[in-house]
């Protein structure tokens, strides 16, 4: 249901909403950097975008509009 909102409400990819999944349960972007085989500097990258897209400016505010959905 989340994920599915995030993806209609806030036009998110499968990745990025993986990566919202993964800070919401309480990873910090170099776990999830690691668990998805990638550099930190890339998840705060894609962090950066995704905040971007949803008009946010904060992992807080991303894991706050995420318990709202």
């Amino acid at each position: 249901m989340k994920q599915r909102r995030l993806r209609e409400q806030f036009s998110l990819t499968e990745t990025e909403i993986t990566t919202v999944d993964l800070l919401a349960s309480g990873k910090t972007p170099a776990m999830i950097a690691e668990i998805m085989s990638l550099k930190p500097n890339s998840i705060r990258q894609r962090l950066k975008l995704i905040y971007h897209k949803v008009n946010i400016g904060s992992q807080v505010e991303l894991v706050g509009l995420y318990g709202q959905l």
